[in-house]
């Protein structure tokens, strides 16, 4: 059992809630900021706000994992800028004037954009979409900072209570709906969708690692194209949905496979996600 204290920004988010429990259940003393907090230990955090800033980072911390940001995608690219890279100085700045020991910062594996596969840590980074280009930015001040940091890439992952404004709750929604039509882009580019779960898990060692100034890609290696999905929910569900392409999801220069190089997680002594795809659809249904 830990009693090191971390700070979480966006800890009411998606990945935040899951990883405030997992923590707390293992000992560690947990706070966090959020644009609304709804929790004693929660406490007003506006990155764009420096005295926000400020005022949550009152509380001593050891640790700080940064997963506040926009995170979807398709997002408005103003508010994307904003809250990734406008936001990240900030914290960055704030963080210069307060001492912890450690901060892991969570990117995206968006940042590679394709190439030869799987992706390493040191694959050529060739983004995509303005969120890609974010969090480029966002990983470059990070270098700079000499701030004690570990950079974390994640590839897709979702459980439930994931917002459908991704792609996999939505489809579950439907299957759970025993919706007759559902509309979609592409459906043959595979993409790894690993369990949040395990995301949490590998932020967790990674506080525990000696390394500093690293950067690790947090995956299975296990990918799978939306056919795929959608056949092992019609299987779990014995419900058939009829898929309609739709032009608005279609993203341009979407690279045919996306995978990651588990290597430099597993020697550091992390084991990857399990990528049991079945396991974690039959939980969201």
């Amino acid at each position: 059992m830990s009693s090191k204290r971390v700070f979480i920004t966006g800890i009411e988010g998606f990945t935040g809630r899951y990883l405030e429990r997992y923590l707390c259940a293992l000992g560690y003393e947990v706070s966090g900021g959020a644009l609304k907090p709804s929790a004693p230990n929660h406490t007003r955090l506006d990155l764009l706000d420096k005295d926000s800033i400020k005022a949550a980072f009152g509380a001593k911390f050891d640790y700080i994992i940064h997963l506040a940001a926009v995170s979807f995608a398709m997002a408005d690219p103003t508010e994307i800028k904003n809250a990734n890279e406008i936001g990240t100085i900030n914290l960055l700045e704030a963080l210069g004037s307060v001492k912890f020991e450690k901060a892991i910062f969570a990117s995206s594996a968006s940042v590679y954009g394709g190439g030869d596969m799987p992706m390493c840590e040191n694959s050529t980074l060739n983004p995509q979409s303005i969120y890609a280009e974010s969090k480029i930015f966002m990983e470059e001040q990070i270098a700079k900072s000499g701030l004690p940091f570990i950079i974390a890439r994640p590839f897709n992952y979702t459980g439930t209570g994931q917002s459908e404004n991704f792609l996999i709750p939505k489809i579950v929604r439907h299957f759970k709906n025993k919706a007759s039509v559902i509309k979609l882009g592409n459906l043959t580019p595979k993409r790894e969708y690993n369990d949040i779960n395990d995301v949490v898990r590998i932020y967790e060692q990674l506080l525990k690692l000696e390394a500093n100034d690293e950067i690790f890609n947090i995956g299975s290696g296990k990918a799978y194209s939306i056919e795929q999905i959608l056949q092992i929910l019609r299987c779990l569900s014995g419900h058939d949905i009829a898929v309609q392409s739709d032009p608005r999801f279609i993203r341009a220069n979407d690279p045919a496979l996306l995978v990651c190089d588990t290597t430099k997680l597993q020697n550091y002594g992390i084991v990857p996600c399990n990528a049991e795809i079945e396991k974690l659809l039959r939980s969201m249904l």
